[in-house]
This record gives structure tokens, C-alpha cells and sequence, in this order.
């Protein structure tokens, strides 16, 4: 009774809202929508008014009113309320699914990532509109306040977004897409998010070029203080999402057009976020899209010849790879010292480690030319992956990208000495021993580099135990998924192969 007491006392405070939005009078249904999002944003994020409207059914009865309207989607101030409304029920995913279902979502959501950035009502609206950008944007006199009212709290009370980074119609919808289950998102809405993805991947473009002293790259004059490495990472998680599955195939069909265009794409996404990181501009994020990134680039270049070729013709994908494992080899370090000493908010780089091995065992196993490529990238042990060192270590004492992997073998072999409990340690020691097994395996010189430097033995007794573990697993995901099982059984051969040629060189 109290909830149902609760809830009724809620729906007679709001329904005026509801009213104003079934108001036949635009104006009236543009003042109602603004103030729905203002109240969707008091106090503590707007989290109790949100709650209530969840118990009483108010979120969809509202998107229901929003629905009715004639060609609500239209209409540029109640496009971005509608946005950002289902921008801020999309924190709670269950909420946001109801919402799918109604034609409005879905126009409301290709609307918004049609809008290009130099007519993006939402990007210009941090501040107060001049009157001749106004004008050419077609917006009206008494249109121009309610613009600014619905920037102000997007940019001021929703707690949406990052301040570092520029908020833009195609930022509200990702964030929206992100939220979803990948069965839920339509073709055309993937497609429209590739092609606004690309668009924002050449403002990063811009924005490398701004800080590399040559013409690496062309600078867009119009370009944002910083790319918007957010609405990227949201983009990123749903291509992350679609290329797993069985239906992976038509998520992989949108790239595939392009793989060196988006190859070359994704790498200098990773080097702007090791500026930000650099410089301590929104670091979770940029560590996120790093990871996210990483990921995408694994499913694709996993058993693909196609997608390895076109990341190798990137200049600087070897050595981003190499800052990447000597980096996270280093934090791994660090976030040992940091937990041990009570830091429970410490990040574990394990994970970009991994990440970073992974995507260089699937380029070693597709293509003849990494082993070549790797041994031609030198880095410092001691390299900070500062500004400097974006295109190559320029480090003293730098060795071949190769011997960097080595030293992360034995180091790491000693630590599992300590810790052979550990499961974590255990595969990522065997993750490096296949990785220089299948390095020597591909060329004489590197070969004789993992021979002289690495510790052999232990090395190869490391991989048999590799194989015969995911020999087990492959014969369990055999009797549910056939072609992962036969994917994995490939691998496996030409481990073997890697290691019995190794120990027969010794």
C-alpha cells in the first residue's frame, strides 16, 4: 500500500508534464520535454525522480506521449530531448528496452547519428549561439534559448558525459546503442555507427597531427580542442559486442570495406589515447577505448590474413604493440606494490597485456612479414611511451622489439616461481612461451635471438603444458560449438609444430 501510495502521489506531481507533451501547441510540448529532463537530473543525478518514474511506469508512458506526436524526430529540440531522455534511462539498461520497440526509437536514433559536427546543434551548444551561427543552422530566434537550456543540462546537470570531451548528437546515440543487448540493434543503426565511428576517427587524426612536428597526418582547421575518444569507446563496445557470436560475420561485413582505412584508424585511436594518458586527460576512458580497441582489433585479425596485412601496413602498429607490452609489463609491477600496500582502487594491467599479446600471436600466426616487422622495431626497456617515442622509441638502449618480449618471459617466469598457484601468472607465462616458440618457429634470426636470450627448457616444458591444456578445452568446446573447437585445434597444430621445431634447433 505504501508503494502503490507512493507511486500515486508521484504520477499526480508529474502528470502535468504528460499533459504539456500531449499539448497539440509545439511550444508547450518543447517546455514540458525540457523540464521532464531538468527533473530527470535534481539532486543526487536525478537518480530518485528517475526511480520513482520506474515504479510507476512514468519512463514509458512518457516515451509512449513522445511517440504520439507527429514527426517528433523532426523537430531539433525534441530530437535532443528525446535523446538525451533515453540517454539517461539507458544507466538502467532494462528500462531502455520497452523503448526499442516503438518506430519513434528508431528514428530518433538514425536522426541523431546523421547529424554531421559543423551543423550539430548539441556540440554548439556550450555556449551562448551567436546570432549568425543561428541563423545558418535555421534555427529560430525563440528557438536559441531552448537550445542553450537543453545544453545546460547536458553539459551541466545530466553527469552524462566527460567535460574533456565534446558532447554531439552522435555521442547521445552511441551512448544509447551501448546500452543495448547487441539482439536488439538493427543493421542500419550498426551501419550508421560505423560511418559516424569513421567520421570522429579523423578528427583523432587531427589531433596526432597536432602534436607531431611533420606531415604525418592533415589537419582539419575545424578540429575540437581533443577527439571525442568517449563517443568512440561507446562505438567500440558495440563492434566489440557484434564480432562475437555467430552472427559476428555481418558486424565484421560493415569493416570490411575498408580494412586499411579502419586498420590505420584503430591504431592512431590507441596512440591519442597514450597522449591523453600522458597528459592525465580522462585517463579511465582512454584506457578503456585502448582495451576496447584491442579487442575489436583480436576478432578481426583472429584466422584473417586480410585484416593482419592491412594492421601491418600501418607504419606504427609494431610499435605501438611494443609500448603497449612494455608498459603494461611495467604497471603489472606497479599495481603489485600498489595493492600490496592497501590501494584497492589500483587497475591490474594484466588485462592490456594480454590484450596486446594476443593481437601479436594472431599477426605472427597469419602473416610471414611480422616476424620481419618486429625484429626492425626497437624499443627501451626503460621507455615511458611519452610524445616522443609515438612513432618510434627514441630511447637510449634500445633493443629489438623481440628481446623486450623475451625479457617479459623471464621476468615473469620468476614471478610464477613465487606464485605457481596463481592462474593468471600460469597463462600468461605460457601465452609468452607460444608467442617466442611461434617467433622462432617463423624466421632463423629470431630463432637464434629466443635461443641465446631465453631460458629453453623451461620454455619448452611452459608450451607442452600450453598444448595439452587447450587440447582439453578443445575437446570441450567440440561437443557444443564445432567451429571454435576446430578453430582452436588449428592453433594448437601450429603450436606444436613451433615447439617441436624449437626443441629439435637446440
Amino acid at each position: 500500500m505504501k508503494n502503490h501510495g507512493e507511486t500515486r502521489r508521484f504520477l499526480d506531481e508529474v502528470g502535468y508534464l504528460l499533459e504539456g507533451l500531449e499539448s497539440p501547441l509545439l511550444g508547450v510540448q518543447r517546455t514540458s520535454a525540457i523540464e521532464l529532463l531538468e527533473k530527470m537530473c535534481d539532486g543526487d543525478d536525478g537518480t530518485e525522480f528517475v526511480r520513482k518514474a520506474r515504479s510507476a511506469d512514468f519512463l514509458t508512458r512518457a516515451w509512449g506521449v513522445f511517440s504520439d506526436m507527429a514527426d517528433a524526430a523532426r523537430d531539433p529540440i525534441l530530437l535532443l530531448c528525446m535523446g538525451v531522455f533515453c540517454a539517461i534511462v539507458s544507466r538502467e539498461p532494462r528500462d531502455l528496452l520497452p523503448l526499442t520497440e516503438t518506430t519513434l526509437f528508431g528514428d530518433m536514433v538514425t536522426t541523431l547519428l546523421s547529424v554531421r559536427r559543423e551543423q550539430d546543434l548539441l556540440r554548439l551548444a556550450k555556449t551562448r549561439l551567436p546570432l549568425d551561427v543561428s541563423k545558418r543552422l535555421g534555427l529560430k530566434r525563440n528557438e536559441v534559448p531552448l537550445l542553450e537550456s537543453v545544453g545546460t543540462i547536458v553539459y551541466q546537470r545530466s553527469n552524462l558525459f566527460s567535460s574533456a570531451f565534446p558532447v554531439t548528437s552522435n555521442k547521445v546515440a552511441s551512448s544509447i546503442l551501448a546500452a543495448l543487448p547487441k539482439q536488439f540493434l538493427q543493421p542500419e543503426w550498426l551501419r550508421m555507427l560505423v560511418d559516424s565511428a569513421e567520421r570522429e576517427m579523423n578528427q583523432v587524426s587531427a589531433y596526432l597531427s597536432a602534436h607531431l612536428d611533420d606531415d604525418f597526418m592533415d589537419v582539419d582547421d575545424d578540429a575540437d580542442p581533443l577527439p571525442d575518444i568517449e563517443h568512440l569507446q561507446s562505438c567500440l563496445r558495440v563492434l566489440d559486442s557484434g564480432l562475437l557470436g555467430d552472427d559476428a560475420a555481418d558486424c565484421e561485413a560493415l569493416l570490411a570495406a575498408s580494412p586499411r582505412l579502419f586498420a590505420g584508424h584503430f591504431v592512431h585511436l590507441c596512440m591519442a589515447c597514450q597522449l591523453l594518458l600522458a597528459d592525465g586527460v580522462e585517463p579511465a576512458i582512454a584506457d578503456d577505448a585502448i582495451d576496447t580497441t584491442l579487442r575489436v582489433l583480436i576478432n578481426l585479425t583472429n584466422g584473417s590474413s586480410q585484416w593482419c596485412d592491412a594492421l601491418l601496413g600501418v607504419p606504427t602498429c609494431m610499435a605501438l604493440l611494443a609500448r603497449l607490452i612494455v608498459s603494461s609489463h611495467h604497471g603489472r609491477k606497479s599495481f603489485v606494490s600498489r595493492s600490496q600496500g592497501g590501494d584497492e582502487d589500483a587497475a591490474d594491467p594484466l588485462d592490456r597485456l594480454c590484450l596486446a599479446l594476443g593481437l601479436l600471436t594472431n599477426l605472427v600466426q597469419e602473416s610471414s612479414r611480422t616476424v620481419d616487422d618486429w625484429l626492425a622495431t626497437d624499443i627501451a626497456w626503460t621507455c615511458k611511451s611519452e610524445a616522443r617515442c609515438l612513432r618510434d622509441c627514441g630511447c637510449k638502449n634500445r633493443q629489438t622489439a623481440l628481446h623486450a618480449v623475451i625479457r617479459v618471459y623471464t621476468e615473469q617466469s620468476v614471478k610464477t616461481e613465487d606464485d605457481n598457484e596463481n592462474a593468471e601468472a600460469l597463462f600468461l607465462l605460457g601465452h609468452l612461451a607460444v608467442l617466442l616458440a611461434l617467433f622462432a618457429h617463423k624466421a632463423p634470426r629470431a630463432a637464434a635471438i629466443v635461443r641465446a636470450d631465453a631460458p629453453i627448457g623451461p620454455l619448452l616444458t611452459t608450451c607442452r603444458d600450453w598444448v595439452a591444456t587447450f587440447e582439453l578445452s578443445r575437446r570441450r568446446l567440440a561437443a557444443t560449438h564445432t567451429t571454435s573447437a576446430e578453430d582452436a585445434q588449428r592453433g594448437i597444430i601450429a603450436v606444436k609444430r613451433a615447439v617441436d621445431a624449437l626443441a629439435a634447433s637446440v
